[in-house]
């Protein structure tokens, strides 16, 4: 049976104690007698070096941390072979989970319609992937990331065929992702997804039905419903589109499910687990399912 520990990375200040976003989740996972690691990320990237003990005997890792590029976790990947450390993911998982043109392929009956360039497009192109879809209302990202929060500016396309509109947005889109405008533009069908009551955090105005699914070996073994406080969790018929999922190869990702108007459930992503977020959820009850889980296939130390 293989060793298992968690691999975390450090504060940008202080290379000996962990990024405070996942500190809650490092201490959890010491106070169970985890075996729980520790790595400088910028020294990796810069410095071509992972500085941590090599191992006597080979080790499996989960890494939980921020996102990285594929290229820079295929960095992380190899460096950490040298140390005897193989990560649980494997960099084409990785990539497969974490970037729209390689998941979008395999899921595309469950999801919104989605055209993307591959690199940023020439305006023709743009003109060709609008053209697609005709009057309706899209969404624009890249492979990786939308910028929901400047929503008419940057994120939502009302009338497709608005050559005028779609460019403005279009266009802020790129240029404030910069460098880290990953793979490829992206446009999809938006959708009209169920609202809620009232977002339970603030106890006012309506928020989506979402849920967040974490799955390991293909089984989904933590449901985390944000927005709706539960809400999204009453309605089970969510449970039929995870295992239409099970074509991704990856050991360890993440589904985030809505449900529409119409009632119909759709997935709206997919995420690499290790680079994706509780969003509130108790992380006592996350690490304790996650660990049972992992308890059947890997000695946990």
């Amino acid at each position: 049976m293989n060793n298992l520990g968690f691999l975390f990375g450090c504060d940008s200040k202080n290379n000996n104690i962990v990024d405070a976003t996942f500190l809650e989740e490092y201490d959890y996972l010491k106070s169970r007698d985890v075996k729980v690691f520790i790595i400088d990320l910028e020294n990796i990237l810069s410095k071509d070096d992972v500085l941590i003990e090599k191992s006597l005997y080979p080790i499996s890792l989960i890494y939980r941390g921020w996102m990285l590029s594929y290229q820079q976790y295929e960095k992380l990947y190899q460096l950490l072979l040298t140390k005897n450390y193989q990560l649980m993911v494997s960099p084409t998982a990785y990539r497969e989970s974490h970037y729209l043109d390689k998941w979008y392929p395999k899921l595309s009956n469950l999801t919104a319609k989605t055209y993307f360039s591959e690199g940023t497009p020439s305006e023709e192109k743009i003109k060709e992937m609008l053209s697609k879809f005709d009057h309706k209302s899209i969404i624009v990202k890249d492979y990786v990331k939308t910028l929901n929060y400047e929503w008419y500016e940057s994120c939502f396309i009302k009338d497709a065929s608005n050559n005028e509109e779609a460019f403005k947005v279009i266009n802020n889109f790129i240029n404030i992702q910069g460098d880290s405008f990953s793979g490829g533009l992206v446009l999809r069908e938006y959708l009209d997804i169920k609202k809620t009551n009232r977002h339970f955090k603030e106890g006012d105005g309506l928020e989506n039905e979402e849920v967040r699914v974490f799955c390991f070996d293909k089984e989904p073994f933590c449901f985390i419903s944000y927005w709706s406080g539960g809400v999204a969790l009453r309605d089970r018929n969510f449970l039929g589109i995870i295992d239409k999922c099970n074509v991704l190869s990856s050991p360890f990702y993440t589904l985030d499910l809505a449900k529409l108007s119409t009632g119909e459930w759709i997935v709206i992503d997919v995420g690499d687990g290790q680079v994706s977020q509780l969003r509130g959820y108790d992380v006592e009850k996350f690490y304790d399912c996650f660990l049972s889980v992992l308890n059947i296939s890997y000695q946990i130390y």
